[in-house]
């Protein structure tokens, strides 16, 4: 596994440099620090184990108060770039296909209350059934009035028929008594069918 980088800072740079003019290093601190500036040669980062290194030599011969944190304070952290393996072609085109099935079945379900021909045609097959229910509604009630008529007519001639009564009071209230009883029975029988249906 890769591990970051810091990018060089100044203070680091300097600290490379006090050791380069430092005499009395020893031969294995030397290849030490010969390790760390090959490293810094290569690339403009360096190592969280190189600073450890150059942290415990300019430690030993430049500065024994140097904190570690001095010593990075300024320089960013390069992370690595993951390596990415190439995925499998198969795997690929099924996800392909999986996709366009999925893509299919949502665009079916939102298109599913639609009709074949439009929206308009539905809007006239509305129409066209409220205007079915309104003309049942004015059969009902033309029905129901010629029905009160004829009742309120029959009640009215009969008394003159029958009973050969030419006085037009009688014959009001025997056509308004009539008219009522058929009123009230057509009112029953419509009001019962409407709660049925």
């Amino acid at each position: 596994m890769k591990s970051g980088k810091l990018q060089l800072n100044e203070t680091i740079l300097k600290y490379l440099l006090k050791l380069n003019d430092v005499s009395d290093i020893g031969k294995a601190d030397e290849l030490e620090l010969v390790n760390v500036q090959s490293e810094i040669a290569v690339n403009e980062t360096i190592s969280f184990d190189a600073v450890k290194s150059l942290f415990e030599l300019a430690r030993k011969y430049v500065s024994k108060d140097l904190c570690l944190q001095e010593l990075v304070q300024g320089s960013e952290i390069v992370l690595p770039q993951p390596d990415i393996p190439k995925r499998n072609p198969d795997l690929e085109a099924r996800i392909e296909k999986l996709k366009a099935e999925q893509e299919s079945k949502l665009y079916k379900q939102m298109t599913s209350n639609l009709s074949k021909h439009g929206a308009n045609e539905e809007k006239m097959g509305s129409i066209g059934t409220e205007m079915r229910a309104m003309n049942a509604q004015l059969s009902t009630v033309f029905n129901f009035l010629v029905t009160i008529i004829a009742a309120f007519a029959f009640g009215y001639k009969a008394v003159e028929y029958s009973a050969g009564i030419v006085n037009i009071g009688p014959k009001l209230t025997a056509g308004l008594t009539l008219a009522t009883v058929v009123f009230f029975a057509d009112l029953y029988f419509l009001v019962k069918h409407d709660a049925v249906s």
